[in-house]
């Protein structure tokens, strides 16, 4: 008989503790605020401006090869490096925001973002993501989206992914299959 009513209460904590668990998940969910609202293909220029270097693409009417870089170079875009770069904007998300006197940037590595991000959409608004240090535990990235001055800046929590995303080589944004198809041709 004791055995049976250890059962039950153990049963009705487990219940008891998942529930709390799924709502605790829920309100993280309710919480995460996605950076931006506008999908992938809204999308026609993308402008990465890292310390002094400017990497500039466009999207273009062919399917199979749908961006290309026009600045600092006319070729061809790697599309999967570029892909990744435009789901983390289009899909990413922040938990955390919070707002700060502009004079406060400096520590956020804001004040001189070691990347900036410029979305040029369709319709012809343009959106723009500053990156800058990581957080503490070194998961997270500092980040503001970038409008006008103003007094006070919204800052949020992104993924480090954004990170990764950008540290790459020149190389690495454009795409080589062209040149290895026609060396394999002569």
């Amino acid at each position: 008989m004791g055995l049976l009513i250890s059962a039950i209460l153990l049963s009705i904590g487990v219940s008891w503790y998942e529930f709390q668990g799924k709502e605790r998940q829920e309100e993280v969910k309710k919480n995460e605020q996605k950076i931006f609202e506008f999908e992938e293909e809204d999308i026609q220029k993308l402008t990465l401006i890292q310390n002094k270097d400017i990497l500039q693409f466009e999207r273009t009417n062919n399917p199979e090869r749908p961006w290309k870089m026009t600045q600092p170079q006319s070729t061809t875009a790697n599309d999967a490096v570029v892909a990744f770069l435009l789901n983390l904007l289009v899909e990413g998300t922040s938990d955390r925001r919070f707002t700060v006197p502009a004079s406060q940037l400096k520590e956020y590595g804001l004040e001189k973002p070691f990347a900036t991000i410029i979305v040029d959409l369709k319709n012809l608004k343009t959106h723009q993501l500053q990156l800058g240090l990581p957080n503490y535990q070194d998961q997270l990235i500092y980040a503001k989206v970038a409008d006008r001055k103003q007094p006070e800046a919204e800052i949020l929590l992104v993924s480090k992914d954004f990170q990764f995303a950008l540290d790459r080589e020149l190389k690495e944004w454009q795409d080589h299959t062209d040149t290895g198809e026609r060396q394999n041709e002569k």
